[in-house]
C-alpha cells in the first residue's frame, strides 16, 4: 500500500504496532492514511496526539483547545475576550459582533434559569399559555471559513441548560425523515411531522443548534414549516449557521411558494445576523505551507519532511499542551 509505506518512511506508525511516538509531528495537514483490510495495523492499540488537520469543516487546535476550556455559565462574550488576551485566539471583529449576539441568547437562558418559576394564573390557564416568555434564536450567516460554526459551538458549551441540543442541519433532517418513514412502517398512528416536532422537543430540550443550516431537498422544504413552527410552540429556541440568507433558502426549488412562508417564520424567530468577514482561517496556514508533503526515497527527502512537519506543527499548536490519547484498533 503506497499510503502505508509513505507514513511508515515517517516513522509514523511501527509495522509492529505499538505506540506510536511521532504521530503528533506527522498526522497533520491533510495527510490522509488510507488503509485496505489487507494493510491494517496489527497493533490493538496506538498513542497518538489529539489533533485536527485545516481541511474545510476542521477548526485549528487553538479554536478546539479554546472550546475544550469552555463550560456551562462562562459568558461566551468574555470568554473570548479572555482567550484573546491569552493569545489562544485571534480576535476577529466579526466574530466579537455574532459573540454580542450570541450573548443575548446566553443572557436570557441564565436569567430563565435563574429566576423562580411564576405560577400560572387563571387567565393563563384557560388561554393555555406558557408562563415562561420566549427566546429569540438567532440565524448567523456569512461565507466560509470565518467561525460562523466556532462562535455557535463556544455558545453551545457555554449555555447553563442540561438538555440541548446540537446537530448538523442535514443529519437533523435525515432524522425526522427517518422517524416518519418508521412511524409508516410500523402502522401506528399517522406519520405527523407535529407529532415528530413534539417527540424531539420532548427528547433533546429547548435549544437547538443547527451547524450548515441550508434547503436544497424538496421534501424538506415541504415539512419543514410545519416542523419548525410546532418546534418553536414547545418552547424551542433555535440558533443556527448557514452560508445563505434567510431570503436565499432553497433559492429557485421546486414550489418554492410553499416554503416562503418557512423563511418568514425564521426572520420572525430568529435574529438574523451578518457576520460579514472576508477572512478564511481555514487558509490561513496554507499561504506559508505546502499542500503535500513528499518524502520519496533519500534520507535527505524524509530529514526535509520530518522538519516541515515540526515547523508546521510548532506553529499550529503555539506552545499549547499536547494531550495524548490511547485508541483502540480491530
Amino acid at each position: 500500500c503506497p499510503a502505508m509505506k509513505a507514513v511508515a518512511s515517517l516513522g509514523v506508525l511501527s509495522a509492529r504496532g505499538g505506540t506510536v511516538p511521532m504521530i503528533a509531528r506527522r498526522a497533520m495537514h491533510g495527510i490522509c492514511i488510507a488503509m485496505s483490510d489487507a494493510h491494517r495495523v496489527p497493533s490493538k492499540a496506538a498513542t497518538f496526539v489529539l489533533l485536527r488537520d485545516m481541511g474545510p469543516h476542521r477548526r485549528s487546535i487553538t479554536t478546539n483547545a479554546a472550546l475544550e476550556l469552555a463550560k456551562p455559565g462562562d459568558n461566551p462574550l468574555k470568554f473570548y475576550k479572555d482567550q484573546v488576551s491569552k493569545g489562544i485566539l485571534r480576535e476577529d471583529p466579526r466574530q466579537l459582533a455574532a459573540l454580542v449576539q450570541l450573548e443575548r441568547v446566553w443572557k436570557d437562558f441564565t436569567h430563565r434559569n435563574q429566576e423562580p418559576p411564576r405560577s400560572r394564573g387563571i387567565m393563563d390557564w384557560f388561554s393555555g399559555s406558557e408562563p415562561q416568555e420566549s427566546i429569540k434564536g438567532l440565524y448567523l450567516y456569512g461565507g466560509v471559513g470565518c467561525g460562523k460554526t466556532f462562535v455557535m459551538d463556544l455558545f453551545y458549551a457555554c449555555v447553563p441548560i442540561e438538555k440541548k441540543r446540537r446537530s448538523h442541519f442535514h443529519s437533523f433532517m435525515l432524522e425526522i425523515h427517518q422517524r416518519l418513514h418508521l412511524i409508516r412502517k410500523s402502522g401506528k398512528g399517522r406519520a405527523d411531522v407535529a407529532t415528530v416536532a413534539e417527540d424531539v422537543v420532548r427528547e433533546s430540550g429547548e435549544l437547538f443548534c443547527f451547524d450548515e443550516f441550508n434547503v436544497t431537498d424538496v421534501g424538506d422544504a415541504v415539512i419543514l414549516r410545519t416542523l419548525f413552527d410546532k418546534m418553536w410552540e414547545c418552547g424551542a429556541v433555535v440558533v443556527s449557521t448557514s452560508n445563505r440568507r434567510p431570503d436565499d433558502l432553497y433559492l429557485n426549488g421546486i414550489q418554492r411558494d410553499l416554503f416562503k412562508p418557512c423563511i418568514h417564520a425564521i426572520k420572525e424567530k430568529c435574529v438574523v445576523h451578518h457576520l460579514d468577514s472576508e477572512t478564511d482561517f481555514r487558509l490561513l496556514m496554507t499561504h506559508s505551507s505546502q499542500l503535500y508533503i513528499i518524502t520519496g526515497d533519500t534520507e535527505g527527502g524524509r530529514d526535509k519532511a520530518s522538519k516541515e512537519l515540526d515547523r508546521m506543527f510548532t506553529l499550529l499548536s503555539k506552545g499549547l499542551r499536547v494531550r495524548v490519547k490511547r485508541i483502540m484498533t480491530q
